[in-house]
């Protein structure tokens, strides 16, 4: 088994060495297809799935149901970012949860691992009135960067995609079941228990992240993979232009984005985010997506 720091020690900062060595001596890489006959004596919840190149009957989610919870392409440039930042979120769930933005900027900063950065917006809301506010929002708080201009409109798409879900599929009563996911669209609805959700959104000089969080953490595992499993791989090379409906939400997030993200602590909190590069949809529509669902 690769250990994971050893393996691209040449690409950590040498002043963060010595400190990256000790937190990440745990981790492990698979790195697909060359280790493939390895896989199953990986530590899954301490294993990295790393494409070097896709290979034929490929199918990422191949490895999530297998019980891996990061798969990742090397030859994206970001890639090293999100091999830390999968690491750090196996290490600190809890803090993911709480504070989910120093993790999509990490910045190799040892000691707070709590980087700071003027451009987020975090949004709570309580019923699906709010929706159109929110949206505008969001416009606003894009509209700020000229860089993203060209990416505004899947943005705030994707955004609408995770409200909605947020919305209507996240709600469970005090038994755990669902109470709006048979709900039509149209109807006003509201957060049992005085709930509150969160739309949150930052971005940096590559990337923007757009996301949502509920405190019902009612995702399940086998639901949700079942329906990457049926997107996949088709989505990569026929991503949804326009708002997805019936249940197409996902395919549209994930089809449009370049990274995409999905955390569970059953029954206390959801959070579902993606990432977009900043060079235009083509860059993100086109690329091979860094995924990390972790549904516990």
């Amino acid at each position: 088994m690769r250990r994971l720091f050893s393996e691209y020690e040449e690409s950590w900062p040498p002043a963060r060495s010595d400190y990256l060595e000790l937190l990440l001596h745990e981790f492990y890489v698979l790195r697909l297809p060359e280790d493939i006959k390895l896989i199953r004596f990986a530590p899954m919840n301490r294993t990295i799935i790393v494409i070097d190149k896709v290979f034929e009957s490929f199918n990422p989610i191949d490895y999530f149901v297998m019980g891996f919870e990061h798969v990742l392409y090397s030859q994206r440039p970001d890639f090293i970012s999100e091999l830390f930042s999968s690491c750090l979120m196996s290490l600190r769930p809890r803090s993911f949860s709480n504070n989910p933005i120093p993790f999509f900027f990490n910045g190799f900063i040892p000691k707070n691992l709590n980087p700071k950065t003027n451009h987020n917006l975090l949004l709570p809301f309580t019923n699906s009135q709010e929706k159109p506010d929110l949206i505008r929002q969001l416009d606003l708080f894009l509209s700020q960067e000229k860089q993203l201009k060209g990416i505004q409109d899947i943005c705030l798409q994707a955004a609408e995609e995770l409200l909605m879900n947020s919305l209507y599929q996240a709600p469970t009563n005090r038994l755990g079941e669902r109470i709006y996911s048979q709900t039509d669209r149209s109807t006003t609805v509201e957060n049992p228990r005085n709930s509150i959700s969160r739309l949150f959104a930052c971005y940096s000089s590559n990337k923007v992240v757009i996301g949502c969080e509920d405190n019902f953490g009612s995702a399940e595992r086998s639901p949700v993979l079942k329906r990457l499993s049926e997107i996949y791989p088709e989505e990569q090379s026929s991503p949804l232009t326009s708002g997805a409906t019936g249940g197409m939400g996902l395919k549209f997030i994930i089809g449009n984005s370049a990274n995409f993200y999905m955390f569970c602590d059953r029954k206390k909190k959801t959070l579902a985010a993606c990432s977009f590069l900043l060079e235009g949809k083509l860059r993100n529509t086109g690329t091979s997506k860094h995924l990390h669902i972790s549904i516990r």
